[in-house]
Formats: structure tokens, C-alpha cells, sequence
């Protein structure tokens, strides 16, 4: 019994070493090329040995190589397997904000931004989609922001894009 456990055991590091053999094997063919290439490279490798890193450089690939729809496919399979990493958001709202479609990029955003809403740096990115043209919701970001921390360079210059500079920084000081 105790041979077998031992048999089982190191079955398991065996696989888990190749496995993690495997994913770097990957990741370095993948760095030396860019693009659908790489995209290419990184999907083989998702399927023999999955991981955040492939899974990430296969966005990214498809985001040097300006195919976008891909991009945010690749980052939203990604977020389903690995829910807690917000760089494949990041990754997802790059792709949206660099192929135009402002109206996805804000509703992910706005998204991410109540899944995080302590994280700053969603905020702000947040707070300058709508600096000018959505004047309320861009003063409710700004608010929360400042209360978190009072001395935000970006939530007092988008506040005061929106209200007269003087209103702004006697109301939020």
C-alpha cells in the first residue's frame, strides 16, 4: 500500500514538473515571434499544458496583431477560467477601447468598477471615460475617489472639467 501511495505521488510531480516544462516551452517560442504567430504558438500550448501566463500572451498576441475580436474572445475565456485576475479586464478593455467600441469599453468598465470598487486605478480609468460627456455619473467616480483619497490629482482635474474650478475644489477640499 505505501509503495503505491509512494507511486501515486510521484506521478502526480512528474506531471505537474512536465506540465510546468511544458508551459515554458511555449512561452519562449511564443516570445520569439509576434502577432497570429505567436496567437498560434500560445494555443497549442493551451491545449497541452493551460495557464494564466499562455493565456494572457495569447490576448496579447492578438492584440499586436490588431485582430480585437479576438482579443477580447481570448481575455473573456480567460476571465471565465481564472475569475480573480484582473489583467485579462485589462487586456479585454484595451482591445475595445483600441478597435473603437467605446459603448463595450464603458459597460466592461463599469463592470469591473463593481466587481473593484476600491481599486483607484479602475476608478480613475473609469472617471476619464466619462469625463465630459457623462457629466453625473463621471461627478459620482469623482466623489467615491476623493473620499478614498482626498488629494487624487485626476479626480480633481476631471471635476474640474465638470464644474467651474473654483466650486470644485472649495466643495471637495
Amino acid at each position: 500500500m505505501k509503495a503505491l501511495s509512494i507511486a501515486i505521488i510521484m506521478l502526480i510531480l512528474t506531471s505537474c514538473a512536465s506540465t510546468a516544462t511544458e508551459e515554458e516551452g511555449f512561452l519562449e517560442k511564443g516570445y520569439a515571434h509576434t502577432g497570429e504567430e505567436a496567437a498560434m504558438i500560445y494555443l497549442e500550448g493551451i491545449a497541452e499544458a493551460p495557464s494564466p501566463e499562455l493565456w494572457y500572451n495569447l490576448a496579447y498576441s492578438y492584440l499586436e496583431a490588431e485582430d480585437y475580436d479576438a482579443a477580447v474572445e481570448a481575455a473573456n475565456e480567460a476571465k471565465a477560467l481564472y475569475p480573480d485576475m484582473i489583467r485579462f479586464d485589462y487586456l479585454e478593455l484595451y482591445a475595445y477601447r483600441e478597435s473603437g467600441r467605446m459603448h463595450s469599453y464603458e459597460k466592461a468598465l463599469e463592470a469591473l468598477h463593481e466587481r473593484y470598487p476600491a481599486n483607484d486605478t479602475v476608478a480613475e480609468m473609469l472617471l476619464r471615460s466619462y469625463a465630459g460627456a457623462r457629466r453625473e455619473k463621471g461627478i459620482a467616480v469623482a466623489r467615491a475617489l476623493l473620499e478614498r483619497n482626498p488629494s487624487n490629482a485626476t479626480a480633481i482635474r476631471i471635476l474640474g472639467e465638470f464644474y467651474p474650478f473654483y466650486e470644485a475644489i472649495s466643495t471637495y477640499s
